[in-house]
Protein backbone atom coordinates (compact mmCIF):
# COMPACT_ATOMS: atom_id res chain seq x y z
CA UNK A 1 0.00 0.00 0.00
CA UNK A 2 1.51 2.66 -1.30
CA UNK A 3 1.26 6.05 1.40
CA UNK A 4 1.93 9.86 1.26
CA UNK A 5 1.97 12.67 4.16
CA UNK A 6 -1.47 14.76 4.42
CA UNK A 7 0.14 17.94 3.67
CA UNK A 8 -2.06 20.15 5.78
CA UNK A 9 -0.76 18.18 8.74
CA UNK A 10 2.43 20.78 8.61
CA UNK A 11 -0.06 23.34 10.23
CA UNK A 12 1.68 22.22 13.51
CA UNK A 13 5.08 20.57 13.37
CA UNK A 14 8.06 20.89 15.68
CA UNK A 15 11.92 19.65 15.17
CA UNK A 16 13.13 16.20 15.78
CA UNK A 17 17.30 15.91 15.57
CA UNK A 18 18.12 13.70 12.91
CA UNK A 19 20.08 11.74 15.75
CA UNK A 20 16.83 10.39 16.76
CA UNK A 21 16.23 8.44 13.70
CA UNK A 22 19.56 7.43 13.24
CA UNK A 23 19.13 5.85 16.98
CA UNK A 24 15.81 4.08 15.71
CA UNK A 25 17.18 0.36 15.64
CA UNK A 26 18.14 0.60 19.54
CA UNK A 27 15.46 2.76 20.46
CA UNK A 28 12.60 1.57 22.46
CA UNK A 29 9.23 2.30 22.70
CA UNK A 30 9.21 4.27 26.26
CA UNK A 31 12.52 5.92 25.19
CA UNK A 32 11.05 7.21 21.30
CA UNK A 33 7.87 8.15 23.62
CA UNK A 34 9.95 10.11 25.63
CA UNK A 35 11.87 11.94 23.35
CA UNK A 36 9.05 13.13 21.18
CA UNK A 37 7.52 14.60 24.29
CA UNK A 38 10.11 16.85 25.50
CA UNK A 39 10.51 17.81 21.62
CA UNK A 40 7.02 18.51 20.85
CA UNK A 41 6.77 20.60 24.25
CA UNK A 42 7.30 24.31 24.30
CA UNK A 43 9.07 24.34 27.67
CA UNK A 44 12.98 24.24 27.89
CA UNK A 45 13.11 22.78 30.91
CA UNK A 46 11.77 19.61 32.60
CA UNK A 47 10.95 17.80 35.56
CA UNK A 48 11.57 14.28 36.06
CA UNK A 49 8.18 13.83 37.76
CA UNK A 50 6.23 16.00 35.49
CA UNK A 51 7.46 14.20 32.02
CA UNK A 52 6.53 10.95 34.05
CA UNK A 53 3.29 11.79 34.41
CA UNK A 54 2.37 13.08 31.51
CA UNK A 55 3.54 9.93 29.89
CA UNK A 56 1.83 7.62 32.17
CA UNK A 57 5.49 6.15 33.31
CA UNK A 58 7.05 5.70 36.27
CA UNK A 59 9.54 7.89 37.35
CA UNK A 60 12.07 5.20 37.00
CA UNK A 61 11.11 4.56 33.82
CA UNK A 62 11.19 7.84 33.15
CA UNK A 63 14.98 8.21 34.32
CA UNK A 64 15.80 5.78 32.13
CA UNK A 65 14.92 7.18 28.98
CA UNK A 66 16.63 10.28 30.21
CA UNK A 67 20.10 8.72 30.65
CA UNK A 68 19.15 7.15 27.35
CA UNK A 69 18.93 10.30 25.68
CA UNK A 70 21.24 12.01 27.79
CA UNK A 71 24.17 9.57 26.57
CA UNK A 72 23.17 10.55 23.17
CA UNK A 73 23.71 14.00 23.51
CA UNK A 74 20.35 15.35 22.93
CA UNK A 75 19.44 16.29 26.44
CA UNK A 76 21.35 17.61 29.55
CA UNK A 77 21.17 17.29 32.75
CA UNK A 78 22.05 19.80 35.92
CA UNK A 79 23.56 22.28 33.94
CA UNK A 80 25.83 20.34 31.73
CA UNK A 81 27.56 22.04 29.32
CA UNK A 82 26.73 21.54 24.89
CA UNK A 83 29.02 19.16 23.60
CA UNK A 84 28.95 17.31 20.16
CA UNK A 85 26.86 14.40 19.44
CA UNK A 86 28.44 11.34 18.56
CA UNK A 87 26.11 9.63 16.63
CA UNK A 88 26.60 5.78 15.23
CA UNK A 89 26.83 7.03 11.90
CA UNK A 90 30.03 9.51 13.10
CA UNK A 91 31.18 6.88 15.23
CA UNK A 92 31.74 4.31 12.29
CA UNK A 93 33.98 6.27 10.84
CA UNK A 94 36.31 5.98 13.50
CA UNK A 95 36.54 2.26 12.67
CA UNK A 96 39.63 3.42 10.05
CA UNK A 97 41.30 3.61 13.29
CA UNK A 98 43.33 1.06 14.67
CA UNK A 99 41.45 -0.75 17.28
CA UNK A 100 43.89 0.51 20.35
CA UNK A 101 43.27 3.77 19.62
CA UNK A 102 39.72 3.96 20.10
CA UNK A 103 38.97 4.51 23.75
CA UNK A 104 37.16 2.15 25.64
CA UNK A 105 34.81 3.09 28.15
CA UNK A 106 35.60 2.78 32.20
CA UNK A 107 34.00 -0.01 34.26
CA UNK A 108 31.73 2.59 35.68
CA UNK A 109 31.07 4.11 32.42
CA UNK A 110 30.02 0.18 31.17
CA UNK A 111 28.24 -0.47 33.84
CA UNK A 112 25.86 2.87 33.35
CA UNK A 113 25.34 2.20 29.36
CA UNK A 114 24.46 -1.25 30.35
CA UNK A 115 21.62 -0.07 33.25
CA UNK A 116 20.46 3.28 31.20
CA UNK A 117 20.29 1.46 27.55
CA UNK A 118 17.27 -0.74 27.59
CA UNK A 119 18.53 -2.56 24.35
CA UNK A 120 22.28 -2.82 25.60
CA UNK A 121 20.46 -4.51 29.08
CA UNK A 122 18.59 -6.88 27.42
CA UNK A 123 21.29 -7.91 25.17
CA UNK A 124 24.00 -8.29 28.36
CA UNK A 125 21.03 -10.87 29.37
CA UNK A 126 21.00 -12.49 25.67
CA UNK A 127 24.72 -12.71 25.80
CA UNK A 128 25.55 -14.64 28.93
CA UNK A 129 22.83 -17.19 28.13
CA UNK A 130 24.57 -17.50 25.20
CA UNK A 131 27.84 -18.05 26.79
CA UNK A 132 25.81 -19.99 29.78
CA UNK A 133 27.70 -18.16 32.48
CA UNK A 134 27.96 -14.10 33.51
CA UNK A 135 30.48 -11.92 31.91
CA UNK A 136 33.10 -10.09 33.77
CA UNK A 137 33.54 -6.57 33.67
CA UNK A 138 36.16 -6.76 31.02
CA UNK A 139 33.95 -8.17 28.73
CA UNK A 140 31.36 -5.33 29.69
CA UNK A 141 33.36 -3.02 28.96
CA UNK A 142 34.06 -4.86 25.26
CA UNK A 143 30.39 -4.99 24.23
CA UNK A 144 29.68 -1.85 25.26
CA UNK A 145 32.44 -0.44 22.98
CA UNK A 146 31.91 -2.45 20.31
CA UNK A 147 28.48 -1.14 20.13
CA UNK A 148 29.35 2.32 21.05
CA UNK A 149 32.61 2.75 19.66
CA UNK A 150 32.77 0.17 16.49
CA UNK A 151 28.98 1.15 15.72
CA UNK A 152 27.93 -2.44 15.90
CA UNK A 153 24.25 -2.57 16.21
CA UNK A 154 22.63 -4.97 19.14
CA UNK A 155 21.78 -7.40 17.10
CA UNK A 156 24.89 -7.68 15.03
CA UNK A 157 26.91 -8.33 18.85
CA UNK A 158 24.43 -10.80 19.87
CA UNK A 159 25.27 -12.91 16.20
CA UNK A 160 29.14 -12.10 16.74
CA UNK A 161 28.98 -14.00 20.36
CA UNK A 162 26.82 -16.75 19.12
CA UNK A 163 29.40 -17.97 16.12
CA UNK A 164 32.12 -17.77 18.45
CA UNK A 165 30.38 -19.69 20.90
CA UNK A 166 29.48 -21.99 17.75
CA UNK A 167 33.56 -21.67 17.03
CA UNK A 168 34.40 -22.50 20.60
CA UNK A 169 36.76 -19.17 20.73
CA UNK A 170 34.79 -16.66 23.47
CA UNK A 171 37.72 -14.86 24.23
CA UNK A 172 37.35 -11.96 24.62
CA UNK A 173 40.03 -10.42 23.09
CA UNK A 174 39.43 -13.12 19.61
CA UNK A 175 35.66 -11.32 20.33
CA UNK A 176 37.19 -7.66 20.27
CA UNK A 177 39.59 -8.65 16.98
CA UNK A 178 36.31 -9.82 15.29
CA UNK A 179 34.13 -7.19 16.04
CA UNK A 180 36.67 -4.73 14.91
CA UNK A 181 36.84 -6.92 11.90
CA UNK A 182 33.25 -6.78 10.74
CA UNK A 183 33.12 -2.60 11.76
CA UNK A 184 35.88 -1.88 9.40
CA UNK A 185 33.88 -4.30 6.47
CA UNK A 186 30.64 -2.33 7.98
CA UNK A 187 28.47 -5.68 9.01
CA UNK A 188 26.04 -2.99 10.85
CA UNK A 189 23.02 -5.66 10.25
CA UNK A 190 21.94 -8.83 11.03
CA UNK A 191 21.45 -9.92 6.83
CA UNK A 192 25.07 -8.85 6.38
CA UNK A 193 26.48 -10.49 9.67
CA UNK A 194 24.27 -13.70 8.55
CA UNK A 195 25.68 -13.49 4.80
CA UNK A 196 29.42 -13.16 6.60
CA UNK A 197 28.74 -16.32 8.26
CA UNK A 198 27.74 -18.18 5.47
CA UNK A 199 30.49 -17.27 3.38
CA UNK A 200 33.00 -17.69 6.18
CA UNK A 201 30.85 -21.31 6.11
CA UNK A 202 31.59 -22.08 2.72
CA UNK A 203 35.35 -21.19 3.71
CA UNK A 204 35.91 -23.72 6.01
CA UNK A 205 33.77 -26.52 4.07
CA UNK A 206 36.75 -25.56 1.26
CA UNK A 207 39.24 -25.82 3.93
CA UNK A 208 37.99 -29.47 4.80
CA UNK A 209 38.77 -30.01 0.95
CA UNK A 210 41.94 -28.54 0.61
CA UNK A 211 43.25 -30.74 3.30
CA UNK A 212 41.97 -33.84 2.32
CA UNK A 213 43.69 -33.01 -1.26
CA UNK A 214 46.83 -32.31 0.42
CA UNK A 215 46.58 -35.11 2.73
CA UNK A 216 47.65 -33.29 5.57
CA UNK A 217 45.67 -33.43 9.27
CA UNK A 218 42.71 -31.73 9.92
CA UNK A 219 43.40 -28.44 12.11
CA UNK A 220 42.04 -24.82 12.40
CA UNK A 221 43.22 -22.49 9.25
CA UNK A 222 44.66 -19.70 9.66
CA UNK A 223 42.98 -16.42 8.40
CA UNK A 224 45.61 -16.63 4.82
CA UNK A 225 44.38 -20.27 4.33
CA UNK A 226 41.11 -19.61 4.41
CA UNK A 227 41.36 -17.21 1.79
CA UNK A 228 43.25 -19.70 0.04
CA UNK A 229 40.67 -22.69 -0.10
CA UNK A 230 37.83 -19.85 -0.10
CA UNK A 231 39.33 -18.77 -3.93
CA UNK A 232 40.62 -22.62 -5.09
CA UNK A 233 37.38 -23.99 -4.87
CA UNK A 234 34.29 -21.44 -4.46
CA UNK A 235 35.77 -19.22 -6.63
CA UNK A 236 38.38 -20.47 -9.53
CA UNK A 237 36.16 -24.06 -9.31
CA UNK A 238 39.09 -26.36 -8.33
CA UNK A 239 38.34 -30.06 -8.17
CA UNK A 240 40.47 -32.52 -6.06
CA UNK A 241 42.26 -33.83 -8.73
CA UNK A 242 43.39 -30.22 -9.70
CA UNK A 243 44.19 -29.50 -6.04
CA UNK A 244 46.51 -32.76 -5.53
CA UNK A 245 48.44 -31.66 -8.58
CA UNK A 246 49.01 -28.34 -7.97
CA UNK A 247 50.53 -29.62 -4.30
CA UNK A 248 52.52 -32.20 -6.05
CA UNK A 249 53.98 -29.78 -8.29
CA UNK A 250 54.78 -27.70 -4.86
CA UNK A 251 56.35 -30.56 -3.35
CA UNK A 252 58.58 -31.25 -5.97
CA UNK A 253 59.95 -27.51 -6.59
CA UNK A 254 59.77 -26.87 -3.19
CA UNK A 255 60.44 -29.84 -1.02
CA UNK A 256 58.01 -28.57 1.62
CA UNK A 257 54.06 -27.28 1.81
CA UNK A 258 53.95 -24.09 0.51
CA UNK A 259 50.48 -22.58 0.41
CA UNK A 260 51.73 -19.42 -1.41
CA UNK A 261 53.45 -21.55 -3.58
CA UNK A 262 50.21 -23.38 -4.54
CA UNK A 263 48.04 -20.48 -5.15
CA UNK A 264 50.65 -18.94 -8.14
CA UNK A 265 50.49 -22.62 -9.60
CA UNK A 266 46.77 -22.03 -9.58
CA UNK A 267 46.49 -19.04 -10.22
CA UNK A 268 48.95 -19.35 -13.46
CA UNK A 269 46.18 -22.64 -14.39
CA UNK A 270 43.34 -20.12 -13.85
CA UNK A 271 44.40 -17.58 -16.11
CA UNK A 272 45.10 -20.30 -18.92
CA UNK A 273 41.79 -21.77 -18.35
CA UNK A 274 43.35 -25.10 -16.98
CA UNK A 275 40.16 -27.18 -16.11
CA UNK A 276 42.06 -30.72 -15.51
CA UNK A 277 45.02 -32.19 -14.70
CA UNK A 278 45.26 -33.59 -18.71
CA UNK A 279 45.17 -29.46 -19.42
CA UNK A 280 48.18 -29.02 -17.15
CA UNK A 281 50.56 -32.05 -18.93
CA UNK A 282 52.65 -30.52 -21.64
CA UNK A 283 52.21 -32.12 -24.84
CA UNK A 284 54.14 -32.58 -27.55
CA UNK A 285 52.72 -30.68 -30.59
CA UNK A 286 51.45 -32.62 -33.83
CA UNK A 287 53.92 -31.54 -36.54
CA UNK A 288 52.28 -28.66 -39.03
CA UNK A 289 55.95 -28.93 -41.20
CA UNK A 290 54.55 -27.63 -44.38
CA UNK A 291 57.51 -29.62 -46.18
CA UNK A 292 56.95 -31.05 -49.60
CA UNK A 293 56.98 -35.08 -49.23
CA UNK A 294 59.82 -34.84 -52.21
CA UNK A 295 63.11 -34.02 -51.17
CA UNK A 296 64.48 -30.35 -52.36
CA UNK A 297 67.91 -31.23 -52.64
CA UNK A 298 67.62 -34.80 -54.39
CA UNK A 299 65.74 -33.21 -56.68
CA UNK A 300 68.11 -30.79 -57.74
CA UNK A 301 70.73 -33.26 -57.62
CA UNK A 302 68.60 -35.64 -60.07
CA UNK A 303 68.11 -32.41 -62.53
CA UNK A 304 71.69 -31.66 -62.11
CA UNK A 305 72.74 -35.56 -63.16
CA UNK A 306 70.03 -35.77 -65.99
CA UNK A 307 71.33 -32.20 -67.07
CA UNK A 308 74.69 -34.31 -67.51
CA UNK A 309 73.48 -37.67 -68.98
CA UNK A 310 71.69 -35.23 -71.59
CA UNK A 311 74.90 -33.38 -72.77
CA UNK A 312 76.39 -36.98 -72.69
CA UNK A 313 74.31 -38.22 -75.26
CA UNK A 314 74.53 -35.02 -77.48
Amino acid sequence: MDFQINPLSYKDVFTLPAEVVNRLKLTGFDQLRFILWVFASKENEFSLKSTADALGMSESDAEECLLFWQDAGLILCDGQKPKGIASEKASKTRVSQKKEELIKPTRNEAVKRASSDIMLTAAVDEIQKKLSRPINSNELISFVWMHDSLGLPVEVILTLVEFCVSEDKTNVRYMEKLANEWALKDIDTLDKAEDMLKKRALSKKAWGKVIRAFGIESRMPSDKELVFSDRWINEWGFSSAMLKNAYNVCIDAKAKLSFAYINQVLSSWHDKGYKTVDDTVKKPQKETSNKSSIDIDEFSKLLENRKIRKGDNL
